[in-house]
């Protein structure tokens, strides 16, 4: 999720510029993983925040993913080396969580490396992360867990492939695609479809296509948030299955995103009163969670 709220936040104008598609991919098998976008790519500022901690400068600005500083830290509780080749940038970091206190500062001490990416496969930005001790088992259970509604209330990636090697039963490769219009309009039907190959068992391809009615709106008003200074709006954003003839599907649960998913709260209710409105406006501007265990959220639902 990390790496993913990380790419959101950077620019593919370039990618756009040249009709390309923004996309995300994943390589993963038990040696490395490797991780590539498309974006625009590294420049000095970008190179300083990575190494920083809590000093976010996403937290000013609207429509952006990442707001505490730690987001791209995170990927330490799964990799010891975190080599970053970004257009002309090359340097890597090297963490020990029970190291000295010069191994652990490598969590924040980038070391230069001599292999920038080509100009003629720029722009590019790869992310190579060496395991630490963390199950191999485990790390591929989080990446089979995607779901292809990742992509929904995402603004930028429109493509995340994930391949994976599984030892003594080959590769697989899972796609997601998002299709949609690029212009805004008030009822946005966007069409969400993930393709597998190299299931065990067979080589054909499977692909699952869902249909999502997505509505916008721009909520302002809002208290102000410690992660958020000086901004009291945030974009409230629903979206509605339907099958191939428009008809809507009724979920049984009820996912909630604030860009990324942030749980599933099993709200299953035919209407929404004004305040049950404005617990879903808390949930997406706050993506600390929910409680549905408090008896007075219970009693507002």
């Amino acid at each position: 999720m990390e790496l993913t709220q990380n790419a959101e936040d950077c620019s593919f104008e370039v990618a756009n510029a040249t009709h390309q598609t923004p996309y995300l991919s994943f390589e993963v098998n038990p040696e490395k993983i490797i991780v590539e976008s498309n974006q625009d790519g590294f420049d000095g500022n970008d190179v300083r925040q990575i190494c920083r901690t809590g000093r976010s400068w996403k937290m000013q600005q609207h429509g952006f993913v990442g707001e505490k500083g730690i987001g791209f830290k995170a990927v330490f509780q799964v990799a010891s080396k975190v080599h970053i080749q970004s257009n002309a940038f090359s340097f890597y970091f090297v963490y020990r969580r029970d190291g000295t206190v010069e191994e652990r500062l490598g969590l924040v001490t980038p070391l230069l490396a001599d292999d920038p990416i080509p100009t003629d496969e720029r722009p590019l930005t790869r992310m190579t992360l060496i395991p630490n001790s963390t199950r191999y088992e485990d790390l591929v259970a989080h990446f089979d867990k995607v779901h292809p509604t990742l992509l929904l209330f995402l603004s930028k990636i429109r493509q995340i492939k994930i391949t994976v090697q599984r030892p003594q039963r080959g590769n697989t490769i899972t796609t997601f695609i998002k299709e949609a219009p690029l212009d805004a309009t008030p009822a946005v039907l966007t069409r969400l479809i993930k393709t597998v190959e190299g299931e065990v068992g067979g080589s054909d391809v499977a692909q699952e296509i869902s249909r999502y009615y997505i509505f916008r709106n721009l909520i302002t008003g809002l208290s102000e948030h410690d992660t958020r200074p000086e901004r009291d709006g945030c974009d409230l954003v629903l979206a509605f299955q339907v099958d191939e003839s428009d008809l809507p599907i009724k979920p049984t649960q009820y996912d909630v995103f604030a860009y990324l998913p942030v749980g599933n709260f099993g709200l299953n209710v035919s209407f929404m009163s004004p305040r049950s409105v404005a617990l879903l406006i808390h949930l997406v501007s706050d993506s600390s969670g929910f409680h549905l265990g408090s008896k007075q959220n219970r009693s507002e639902v």
